[in-house]
Formats: C-alpha cells, sequence, structure tokens
C-alpha cells in the first residue's frame, strides 16, 4: 500500500519517494518527528533520519486474526515476493467469522462451491495452498505465476528462503510454536518477548521449520520422532502432519497422545487420530478443551472441531456453552 505523509507547513510537499518501507517504520519515524530517542531494541527504522539508507527487504507476517490461526511469513524486494505458508494444509480462505458473514464472502463462497468461478479465481477456496509462492512483481505484480516450482527460478527460491530464515533467527520470530504454548510460557517468563529470549529457542525454531518441511515432503518417520519429543511443540507438528498424510502405522501411538500433559497436543491428536482413522469421534475430547482455563486452547480445539467437518447436536451444545461461557 502508499505511504502518504504530510508534514507541518508544506514540508517536503511534492516529494516521491518509491523505496519500500514497513509498518513498524511509522512507530520509530514518528518518535525521532517527535523528538524522543529510539530505544535500542526497536526493530523500526526512521524514514525521515539524515543517514536512514533505503532497505532492500521487507518482512511481513500474517498470524491469527480473531479466532482463525494463520502462519505466513513473507519477504520482498522491488522485483520479488517470497512467501511461506506455514499451513499449507489449510486453504486461503478459512474459515474466519467476521469475515464468512459478509455478504461478499458469502456470495463468493457459493460462486466456488457451484463451480461458476475461473481456476485464478478458485485458488483462494481450494483446500490446500502451496508451501512456497514466488512472484516476479514487476512481470506479474497480481502474484499470479507462481515460480516456486519453475527451475529457472530456483537459485532466486533458495536466495529468499534462506533470507526469511535468516530475519527470523535475528528477531527470535515464535513462528511455529502454538500459541497456547507460547501463552503458557509467557506466563512462565513474565511475557513472550522474554521467553523467546531463552537458550534454546533458535534450535527449537530450526527443529519446527524441520519437522514441518519433513511433514510437507511426507517424510513420515521425521514426524514418528517428533511425536516422540518431550518438547511439545514439537510433538504438536508431528501429530498435525501425521494426521494430514494420513500415515495410518501411526494409529497407535497417536491415539496414545490423547492422553497428553500438554493440551496442544491432545488437540492435534485428536484431530490427526480423525483424520487416521474417519471411525474415531475427536468430538467428547475437543469438547472438554473449549473449557480449558487458558482460553487460547479453546480457541484451538474450537477450530480443530470445525476441521472435522462433523456437524452434529453434540457440536452444536458445545458451541452454545461455550459462547454462554464468554459472555459470563
Amino acid at each position: 500500500v502508499p505511504l502518504i505523509v504530510k508534514f507541518p507547513d508544506g514540508k517536503n510537499r511534492g516529494r516521491v519517494r518509491t523505496d519500500l518501507v514497513k509498518h513498524i517504520d511509522i512507530l520509530a519515524s514518528s518518535l525521532a518527528l517527535a523528538g524522543i530517542e529510539l530505544p535500542e531494541n526497536l526493530q523500526g527504522k526512521d524514514l525521515f533520519a539524515d543517514d536512514y539508507q533505503e532497505q532492500k527487504y521487507i518482512f511481513t507476517t500474517r498470524d491469527r486474526c480473531d479466532e482463525t490461526t494463520e502462519i505466513i511469513r513473507a519477504v520482498r524486494t522491488g522485483k520479488y515476493k517470497y512467501i511461506r505458508n506455514f499451513l499449507s494444509y489449510r486453504p486461503h480462505a478459512q474459515r474466519n467469522q467476521y469475515k464468512d458473514g459478509k455478504q461478499i464472502s458469502i456470495h463468493t463462497r457459493e460462486l466456488y462451491e457451484s463451480g461458476s468461478l475461473s481456476d485464478l479465481q478458485a485458488r483462494f477456496y481450494l483446500p490446500t495452498r502451496p508451501p512456497e509462492e514466488l512472484y516476479d512483481l514487476e512481470k506479474d505484480p497480481f502474484e499470479i505465476n507462481n515460480l516456486a516450482g519453475d527451475p529457472e527460478f530456483i537459485e532466486v527460491l533458495t536466495g529468499f528462503r534462506e533470507r526469511l530464515f535468516q530475519w527470523m533467527d535475528e528477531t527470535n520470530d515464535p513462528v511455529l510454536i502454538p500459541e497456547p504454548i507460547l501463552e503458557e510460557l509467557g506466563r512462565k517468563f513474565g511475557n513472550k518477548y522474554t521467553a523467546m529470549q531463552q537458550a534454546g529457542m533458535d534450535q527449537l525454531r530450526e527443529k519446527l521449520i524441520h519437522i514441518v518441511e519433513s511433514g510437507e515432503q511426507q517424510k513420515n518417520q521425521v514426524l514418528l520422532e517428533a511425536i516422540q519429543s518431550p518438547e511439545p511443540a514439537e510433538r504438536y507438528w508431528g501429530l498435525t502432519w501425521l494426521g494430514v498424510n494420513k500415515v495410518a502405522a501411526s494409529r497407535d501411538l497417536v491415539a496414545a497422545l490423547t492422553q497428553d500433559e500438554d493440551p496442544s497436543v491432545r488437540i492435534a491428536a485428536n484431530l490427526a487420530l480423525h483424520k487416521i482413522d474417519s471411525d474415531y469421534d475427536p468430538i467428547p475430547a475437543l469438547g472438554k478443551e473449549v473449557a480449558h482455563r487458558n482460553l487460547i486452547v479453546g480457541m484451538y480445539a474450537m477450530s480443530a472441531i470445525e476441521q472435522t467437518g462433523i456437524r452434529n447436536e453434540t457440536v452444536k451444545s458445545i458451541a452454545e456453552n461455550a459462547s454462554h461461557s464468554l459472555y459470563e
């Protein structure tokens, strides 16, 4: 989006810049214009500083909005944009109560379900999405032609991927730690920022990325090892991808983890077990998690229920009780 700035007394009137900036630069710039010294740990840049240097790479994130969990990271330059979809097994158009109630959302979903959208238009509603996207913004400003699978662009893709992962390390990005687990870590260490400064978090991030990549590539042995880890976040992602890949051989191990000590792991195990064995009914167990003292756990449980596609009286009762509890 364009950034338009109005200074007092017509200063810089008519000046046009074409360099890339981030939303968080507005904070740094505002503090500087007010004469306030910028904290050392501030990630944004003062766009109007005398020594300001144009930023080659711009990093963006997309996480949970309302009740809808999302995990997207992206990096762009003036020419390319690279997008990493860590929830590639989910649609772009995940369910969201706020958006789904809008007439345009209702109408376009109806068009998709009736087969009335073009292939391009229908991408938004497909059940899955590519793990990686790469676009040449000069030739393809509307990001239609995904170059991530084109051998000609493998070096560009690899370079952007490495740069993104480097930025995630630099910023202590909690990207793949399930939010209920991160919430508890925040309580333990005083806040989530401090929690991410703890020793071993860099290694944990690398392990979680490896587990997700293994799931995408159906390297199921890695997933089986992950669900035996003492780290709940590793168990969570191992279970999630065993379910996505419907690894029948893991059924008993997954079933055992429906009794895990960590609620996030229990939720992931119940959902995975349902995907592996359609005869298994996860609703009673997931319903219990909805009332968990950690409200983020309840939100994850409701999301898991939605992902099962099960719609029955038990689900209706859980939804009604959850609604009453929130209002009380």
